[in-house]
């Protein structure tokens, strides 16, 4: 499946959005690093530069990290037990990977993702093939 979601796109983006996570983890700017970077080494992903970090002054925390194939970043609102994470990537990943090292490190009871195919219309003008809708 991982290879069909790349067929015809540029890339990929991933979002998701988790409820019932382990607030004491949500709480901390140390377990948010740690997942950034865990999550980049877990799926491949080449890190540019350090994640940057805020919070939790404004009641949540969020942190994103520049990678070679675009970024990572991460939403995470303690009080409500709640964790946003956003990954686009031109470069193939596993979205099933990613949600279980987050679950992991969260503990969420539930969640819901998407995944948006980017460039398909682009991808199909540079290199032949795919879709052939020109959007216009």
């Amino acid at each position: 499946m991982t290879a069909d979601l790349w067929r015809h796109a540029l890339g990929v983006h991933w979002l998701l959005d988790a409820w019932g996570c382990e607030k004491s983890e949500l709480a901390t700017l140390d377990t948010l690093e740690s997942a950034l970077l865990g999550l980049c080494e877990t799926l491949g992903l080449t890190r540019v530069g350090s994640p940057q970090l805020c919070g939790p002054d404004s009641g949540s925390l969020m942190g994103i990290v520049l990678i070679s194939e675009s970024h990572l970043s991460l939403h995470a609102y303690p009080s409500t037990g709640r964790l946003h994470a956003d990954l686009f990537s031109c470069a193939p990943f596993d979205p099933k990977i990613a949600l279980a090292y987050l679950r992991k490190t969260y503990a969420f009871d539930a969640f819901e993702e998407r995944l948006v195919r980017r460039g398909e219309r682009m991808h199909s003008a540079l290199y032949g093939g795919g879709v052939a809708d020109s959007g216009a």
